[in-house]
């Protein structure tokens, strides 16, 4: 039995260094870069953050990365938090400061950004680092071919299947694809579509859809 929704009970939150495990692990699933946020402990601070380094209305480039931040105030976490990012050398910015690391899909570190949040091109500095280190695109006409050229060579069928940076059920359903993939993959060439992010991903979309409207 596969639940997709944790219960109505009180969930207690996993701990920082299993939570950045599963980002990572989406990341790597999905082909999306991470970025790694602290901002200093500050509601202003923390507002600029989120919206030039989260959200993807004020910044598109971000949509293709996961995110994983940095508690600001270590004091109220567990023993195990904090020696986890100490062992990270993730420490918190100074006041109104910002830091961010982008790392490939594969949680290897590609630049780091410091920054005063109240200097006059704040805002700049964070997009010309957002879109330097995004990962490429994929071309979905490319991926299609190669699927079911595949898929003819060695007699097996196409699982086509549409997922989203901001679709949790999505990034639930890799995982448990990973998990099952060996037995997966006897009758199936796995294909996994972008509509968003990938080159030609709306065009594949309507050939998966018909053109009605879908989820991902």
């Amino acid at each position: 039995v596969n639940h997709l929704a944790p219960s109505s009970a009180t969930v207690t939150p996993d701990p920082l260094a299993v939570r950045y495990e599963i980002v990572l692990r989406d990341c790597r699933l999905n082909g999306y870069g991470l970025l790694i946020i602290a901002a200093a402990d500050a509601p202003a601070v923390k507002e600029f953050a989120s919206r030039y380094l989260i959200d993807y209305e004020e910044n598109k480039s971000v949509a293709k990365f996961m995110h994983f931040n940095v508690p600001a105030d270590s004091k109220s976490l567990s023993d195990d938090d904090r020696r986890f990012l100490a062992e990270q050398g993730w420490s918190a910015p100074p006041a109104n400061g910002i830091w961010a690391i982008a790392c490939d899909p594969h949680g290897a570190p590609l630049g780091r950004l410091e920054l005063n949040s109240i200097d006059a091109d704040a805002e700049l500095q964070i997009k010309e680092f957002v879109d330097w280190h995004a990962p490429p695109a994929d071309d979905a006409q490319e991926k299609w071919r190669a699927a079911f050229e595949l898929a003819k060579q060695t007699d097996r069928r196409v699982w086509a299947r549409m997922g989203g940076r901001y679709c949790g059920p999505c990034h639930r359903l890799s995982r448990w694809i990973e998990d099952h993939q060996a037995a997966i993959e006897k009758d199936y060439v796995l294909l996994k579509i972008d509509d968003f992010q990938d080159v030609h991903g709306r065009e594949i979309a309507q050939l998966l859809t018909h053109g009605k409207n879908h989820g991902v």
